[in-house]
């Protein structure tokens, strides 16, 4: 009973903490830049460390509702990127968005700040059957990743990198570490 009451409590929790922002963080190293990268970017170098963190509104709609190969949400409220000693952070404009391709089992997220003339882009491909549907994912198996890819740079140079990390929205983590103990307290 009281296993049960933890479940329904933890899914309560969880369903409230996922009607709101999410967050997602990931970093790694930057394998190749280009010359003409330029701007804050210019000190950028091949083996410098990124982190890449950006926020967006769990409620946000399907701006293609009717096209079932792809989901675009237009729904990243900000962004903070991290590369090396270069920092760049703010509310993308005019275009902050996620896409969701299920066929090819790719999520991308790119943002543009006009103000900065920063382009960011996250690509990810998954096993197949990782993203089933359209609808726009509010956590994302890692351990099911094919290939992760990392660009961002000016309209004069990109830098790309491999993603290495990411850390769980912290609504998962709570989760998890409501569920955990009524796990093992089961098993005893």
């Amino acid at each position: 009973m009281r296993l049960l009451l933890v479940v329904v409590v933890a899914g309560a929790l969880a369903g409230s903490a996922l009607a709101e922002d999410i967050t997602f963080q990931f970093g790694g190293v930057i394998e190749s830049v280009e010359p003409g990268i330029g701007g804050i970017w210019s000190d950028v170098v091949v083996g410098d460390e990124f982190a890449f963190t950006y926020v967006f509104d769990s409620e946000t709609a399907d701006s293609e509702p009717d096209d079932p190969t792809s989901g675009l949400y237009e729904g990243i409220l900000s962004y903070d990127l991290q590369v090396g000693e270069a920092h760049q952070a703010g509310v993308p404009l005019p275009i902050g968005f996620i896409s969701v391709f299920p066929e090819t089992e790719r999520y991308a997220a790119l943002l543009t700040d006009v103000l900065t003339d920063l382009v960011v882009i996250n690509i990810v491909d998954f096993e197949e059957g990782t993203l089933e549907t359209d609808e726009l994912p509010l956590t994302l198996d890692f351990d099911k990743k094919i290939s992760t890819d990392f660009e961002f740079g000016t309209s004069t140079g990109l830098a790309t990198g491999e993603i290495q990390w990411f850390v769980p929205e912290p609504a998962v983590l709570s989760l998890m570490a409501l569920a955990l103990p009524a796990v093992l307290r089961r098993r005893r």
